[in-house]
């Protein structure tokens, strides 16, 4: 009976050590991306600020931002194992959605101008179907997920939101979420322009059409929205920071180059 007891204490201590042995790995795993990425991002302005590093750092810029939503899914699978309460089918479906959603949408708006305004995009996101990048349905969904967790984490700071997990705080987290990624690409705008990323037609960089921004804040809305009511929470702090991460660089390239 003893021996029993033994060895079910002992088995318990060995899977309470190989989880905390998993944790530290997925703790450790977002602390090198955490560090890894900014030191990406920090000699990305620099080389876009070199003359005779633009060119080449400029054609890359694809191939980094596949790089960024490859660490941003990894992140979400440590996360994915590590929780158990996180429904990884239910991630995927959405990921999935919102992806080939946002993508369509961004061909419709280039073929007719009615969603974003008249814009077409350049070559250096090479990688097209129907003349839209495949990386944009890419990056729609890491912005949403990024600003729709950021949000969230706001509201949970708040007590009064935090004790009423009710539909005014689904309604603060989305609204704040769309706010974070329309001002997100008020950023961007020119630098993309300026990179030959999408084009307005128009001479001033910084001219953008009004409804580009309404656009993107009614999709970060709605997307952010059915995000946040799935409540999907990951638990990674680089789901987050990439966000900001990203927006300080537009926001460095902005200053130094345009």
């Amino acid at each position: 009976m003893l021996s029993q007891l033994f060895s079910h204490s002992k088995s318990n201590i060995n899977q309470g050590w190989e989880m905390t042995k998993f944790k530290l790995k997925v703790e450790n795993f977002d602390i090198i991306l955490n560090i890894l990425f900014p030191v990406f991002y920090l000699f990305g302005v620099v080389l876009f600020n070199l003359d005779f590093s633009f060119s080449w750092i400029k054609n890359l810029s694809e191939l980094f931002l596949y790089l960024t939503a490859f660490a941003f899914f990894t992140a979400i699978y440590f996360s994915y194992k590590f929780q158990a309460k996180f429904n990884y089918s239910r991630f995927l479906i959405f990921a999935l959605i919102t992806y080939f959603s946002t993508l369509v949408i961004e061909m419709i708006g280039t073929k007719t101008g009615m969603i974003f305004g008249e814009y077409t995009y350049g070559q250096v996101l090479s990688l097209q179907l129907f003349n839209t990048p495949l990386i944009i349905g890419l990056n729609w969904f890491i912005l949403i997920v990024s600003g729709s967790e950021i949000a969230r984490s706001f509201t949970n700071s708040v007590v009064f939101l935090k004790q009423k997990k009710n539909s005014l705080q689904l309604f603060l987290a989305t609204t704040i979420s769309a706010i974070l990624i329309t001002f997100f690409d008020y950023i961007m705008e020119p630098i993309a322009v300026y990179l030959d990323y999408w084009n307005w037609g128009f001479s001033d960089i910084y001219q953008v059409p009004p409804q580009n921004y309404l656009a993107w804040f009614i999709i970060a809305f709605v997307f952010s929205l059915v995000y946040l009511s799935l409540q999907i929470e990951i638990k990674s702090t680089f789901v987050k920071n990439i966000f900001w991460l990203q927006l300080l660089f537009f926001a460095l390239l902005r200053v130094f180059m345009v």
